[in-house]
């Protein structure tokens, strides 16, 4: 599964999580990221 995040808005701050699954599609762990966009557009892919 692919992810694709976008953000075009200046001096914003994002925060999106990823979730690490076992075999049977359970989440085991949680990872919360921070991004801080100053300006133009910022691209994450994942």
């Amino acid at each position: 599964m692919r992810y694709s995040v976008t953000i075009s808005t200046p001096n914003t701050t994002y925060t999106y999580n990823t979730d690490t699954t076992d075999a049977n599609g359970c989440v085991t762990a949680r990872t919360t990221h921070v991004v801080e966009v100053v300006g133009g557009s910022w691209t994450y892919s994942f």
